[in-house]
């Protein structure tokens, strides 16, 4: 605490000499590569357990917390080296989500366990769809339809090309703006089981969390998590988990 007075005093007498006005201006589509160079340095995290920011550095210094983004490992304090370097994974992973890079991402999945994607927290090993890397490099132009699970409540099965399931249970929001993310560590579920241990013992993912909004807020939330094993001591993608409130 004492640390954290001190910093926040030293940042007030910054700004009050007009510095505040001269910090880097980041903003939320702008997070992940903050994360990786906050990461970098070992600074805020390993200070306060988790970063948070609105704004600029000056806002996070002071206090703002609205509008912030959080980032937690799995006890709840410092990220660990180890959950640094899956945060960095798992960002660089999002963004080749995002920019719907399949030849980069390909390279990412594991070798020989594939990469499995869930619609849902309860990953169905009956019902998932498992791809390789060389199906995953050819997504750009794979217009097959696939059963990629059952819809939660009604049961009927979810019949899509990847392209129209990417939309609806990979990207059904802009997770790179997530204000949570959890690294380890389970921010939100639903009425399901979050059984990410069947893609496979000692696996390490990162949640990245987008509160529900009203009038529904416990109903319209959403997470995306990406899950990773070990293969020859390093890391590859072996799941894609969506999860949102379920019946």
């Amino acid at each position: 605490m004492k640390k954290l007075a001190l910093l926040l005093a030293l940042l007030l007498l910054l700004m009050s000499f007009g510095y505040g006005s001269d910090l880097e201006s980041i903003t939320v589509g702008d997070a992940p590569e903050f994360y990786k160079q906050s990461l970098g340095d070992g600074h805020f995290q390993i200070m306060f357990g988790m970063i948070d920011y609105a704004g600029t550095l000056a806002d996070y210094g002071a206090g703002i917390a609205s509008g912030s983004v959080s980032i937690t490992g799995s006890s709840g304090a410092s990220l660990s080296d180890a959950e640094k370097d899956v945060l960095e994974l798992a960002t660089d992973t999002l963004a080749l989500l995002k920019n719907k890079d399949w030849g980069a991402l390909g390279a990412l999945v594991h070798p020989t366990q594939g990469l499995t994607f869930s619609p849902y927290g309860f990953v169905d090993t009956a019902t998932a769809v498992k791809l390789g890397v060389g199906d995953v490099k050819a997504l750009e132009s794979d217009d097959t339809v696939r059963v990629w699970g059952v819809f939660d409540g009604s049961g009927e099965p979810m019949e899509y090309t990847f392209a129209e399931y990417y939309d609806r249970f990979i990207m059904s929001q802009d997770f790179t703006g997530a204000p949570q993310i959890g690294v380890d560590r389970i921010i939100k579920s639903g009425n399901t089981e979050n059984d990410l241990y069947v893609l496979g013992n000692g696996v390490s993912f990162v949640e990245f969390h987008i509160p529900g909004s009203q009038p529904n807020p416990d109903h319209s939330w959403a997470s995306l998590r990406l899950v990773f094993g070990a293969y020859e001591n390093e890391l590859y993608l072996v799941g894609v988990v969506h999860d949102e409130w379920t019946v």
